[in-house]
């Protein structure tokens, strides 16, 4: 571009079709489209690409309208909460409340109510609703553990007796040798369940027959229970009867049993167990 008087005056190829705007604006037709040669003014691809410049972030304003708008709301919404959970606590309470009366409560007017409607069906006297206290269960005391057995003393005993119950029988004593028998025998030689009475008869049937009597008890073996209320004796009896016109005598191995009753041994079984020989 050149400047002429003061003027600048633009050169043939950058010249422009200058549109009268009052004529344009009084004419209708399109303005004329100018055609450009292609040796004018060339496109030429810049060297430079463009630079991008960072902006840094700016904070979102807010205007004073809306902030002053938000500030008068949250009052509102925390007005709406607080009571609400007030509300909701003294609910809970309530219900607390409630369920621990009929859990506890309830349950004592029923158990007073029913003790008083039992009482009123078996007694028909009684009207307090006070449950009766059920006496605690009292465990037994234990027995006393009996006294140990003294099996020398009892062999004693049990020795003493036989040979008393030998000595009457030689002394042809019948009611002091029938008082070393119990009133029934579990066995007498061959049988069983004996009546004392029989063995009266016999002891009489021999006394009356012989004159004199000699009996002779050893090697005496006496087992008593492990209670001391019971005992077995085995032993060897030897016996020689005589009058004035025969005699009786042997030697046998005899099971003598006895009970203590009332502090006494008495005889409750008598029987051979092997026998040695017999004279007649």
């Amino acid at each position: 571009m050149s400047v002429s008087g003061g003027r600048p005056t633009v050169p043939d190829q950058e010249k422009t079709l200058l549109i009268n705007s009052r004529e344009r604006a009084r004419s209708s037709d399109p303005p004329p489209t100018e055609i450009l040669s292609p040796s004018s003014m060339p496109t030429v691809a810049s060297p430079r690409t463009p630079v991008t410049t960072p902006q840094s972030s700016r904070p979102t304003e807010m205007s004073a309208q809306d902030y002053a708008a938000t500030q008068q709301q949250r009052p509102k919404s925390n007005a709406l909460i607080i009571p609400i959970t007030i509300a909701a606590t003294v609910l809970v309470l309530a219900l607390g409340g409630l369920g621990a009366w009929l859990l506890f409560g309830g349950k004592q007017d029923n158990g007073s109510g029913n003790v008083r409607v039992d009482r009123d069906r078996t007694t028909g006297t009684q009207t307090s609703g006070s449950p009766t206290a059920t006496p605690a269960a009292q465990t037994p005391s234990p027995s006393p553990a009996p006294s140990p057995v003294n099996m020398t003393a009892l062999r004693k005993e049990v020795t003493d007796t036989l040979n008393g119950w030998a000595q009457s029988s030689m002394e042809r004593d019948i009611d002091t040798h029938m008082s070393y028998y119990a009133d029934t025998l579990d066995i007498y030689y061959t049988k069983t369940n004996v009546s004392a009475s029989v063995v009266r008869a016999d002891r009489r049937r021999a006394y009356d027959t012989y004159s004199k009597l000699d009996i002779e008890l050893s090697n005496i073996l006496i087992t008593p229970d492990p209670a001391g209320r019971l005992a077995n004796a085995i032993l060897d009896k030897t016996w020689s009867f005589e009058n004035d016109e025969k005699s009786n005598s042997g030697s046998v191995q005899q099971e003598i049993r006895l009970a203590k009753k009332d502090g006494r041994w008495l005889i409750i079984g008598e029987k051979d167990v092997q026998v040695y020989y017999v004279n007649k």
